[in-house]
């Protein structure tokens, strides 16, 4: 499980397409979706894309794994954040997903930032 969240961290870090794309085949099902509050897409290429789109829009930013991976039935959670290209801390954020039945993430949703403030 650790190997399929760190192929994955990996893609979002790596600049040249074909190794990004090695590793999305490592770890992203052939329908996998991803979704965050910019985007909804489907499919390791459509992801790829997306990740090279925001690379160019934070040059020299990557991001780094800030908590283990807390997994249940097929689920999972962690937290990463965003490392300014000056090596200044960016935002933190939690992806949870969904594992599909080769062991391959089938589902991720990001949610970035803190989370909201607590009802009273």
């Amino acid at each position: 499980m650790s190997e399929i969240i760190d192929a994955y961290m990996a893609a979002w870090n790596e600049p040249n397409e074909a190794r990004r794309d090695a590793l999305l085949r490592q770890c992203w099902a052939e329908d996998g979706v991803y979704t965050d509050p910019g985007v909804y897409l489907v499919g390791a290429t459509a992801l790829s894309a997306r990740i090279e789109q925001k690379q160019r829009e934070r040059p020299g930013a990557r991001l780094v794994l800030m908590s283990a991976v807390d997994a249940h039935h097929g689920r999972f959670r962690f937290h990463w954040r965003l490392i300014n290209a000056n090596g200044g801390p960016g935002p933190k954020s939690v992806d949870f997903g969904q594992f599909g039945a080769d062991g391959r993430i089938a589902l991720m949703v990001g949610f970035f930032g803190p989370p909201p403030e607590d009802r009273d």
